[in-house]
């Protein structure tokens, strides 16, 4: 770990400034970490004339773990809908991709604090395992506008709740013409 300069509390409990080690979990909070060991791209898509049915598939090619990490506040969004021109992604449809850790009463958790000290069990696991290519199937209404579907895999980091993060980290597009 490396040093950093920090607060120290000495046994008598008065403060005090020395280095000490960076216990900062940077695979855990940083998109920039995961970024390239996921691979996003698009499968079979059936485009109709009023939806499109699209496959998307995203890899864990190269993380040496589950994507994202075990804290119920990481978590990886594939999104897919289409761009009208507007800036926005329309009629946009998500799968969430986490580890969700419930209380002693099955509850889930939401807090760093909540997840370190009331954690009994492990919820739901959507979590992509390393090596794993993970088909998902989307089917998206269709404006008359629109211009490309889009894909999208996004990390929200829900650390600060009054705050949460959202990185994207892989897009994907499939122009109308093509």
């Amino acid at each position: 770990m490396p040093l950093v300069p920090g607060d120290t509390v000495k046994e008598a409990l008065d403060r005090s400034q020395r280095r000490i080690n960076l216990h900062r979990m940077v695979g855990g909070s940083g998109a920039s970490r995961i970024r390239g060991g996921l691979e996003l791209r698009f499968g079979e898509v059936a485009i109709g004339t009023a939806s499109a049915d699209v496959n998307v598939v995203v890899t864990n090619t190269s993380v040496g773990h589950s994507v994202p990490g075990g804290l119920s506040i990481k978590s990886l969004v594939l999104a897919v809908g289409v761009d009208t021109g507007s800036g926005e992604m329309a009629n946009r449809r998500e799968r969430v991709y986490r580890r969700e850790l419930l209380d002693s009463q099955g509850k889930p958790l939401a807090t760093v604090p909540d997840l370190f000290l009331n954690a009994a069990s492990v919820g739901q696991d959507t979590r992509i395992k390393q090596k794993e290519a993970r088909v998902e199937r989307f089917t998206v209404p269709l404006p008359e506008s629109w211009k490309a579907i889009v894909a999208r895999l996004e990390y929200r980091d829900a650390s600060d709740p009054k705050q949460p993060k959202s990185t994207v980290i892989a897009e994907q597009r499939r122009d109308r013409g093509r």
